[in-house]
């Protein structure tokens, strides 16, 4: 996935309470760095490429499903971030 971050300590604390919920699903961040970008499809700037992943799809898919994704963690990725890029 690929961010535009416009506010670094709210997206480090955003990250921060992800690592703790990514860890009980046994997932992790497999990637996670900043970028230069040489080429993009999308119409804004990425400044972050992260990857995640799961000891198993199931487990990945019980995490985004069953685990809640609370306010603060809401509120801090809105204030990080302006625009969001899936890459294939």
């Amino acid at each position: 996935m690929g961010l535009n971050v416009v506010d670094e300590a709210e997206y480090k604390a955003y990250r921060t309470a992800m690592t703790s919920m990514l860890q009980r699903y046994s997932g992790d961040f497999r990637y996670d760095f900043h970028a230069e970008v040489l080429q993009s499809d999308s119409d804004h700037s990425t400044t972050k490429v992260f990857g995640i992943r799961f000891q198993t799809k199931r487990r990945g898919t019980a995490s985004f499903q069953m685990a809640p994704i609370d306010k603060s963690k809401k509120a801090l990725f809105e204030a990080s971030v302006v625009k969001v890029t899936i890459v294939l």
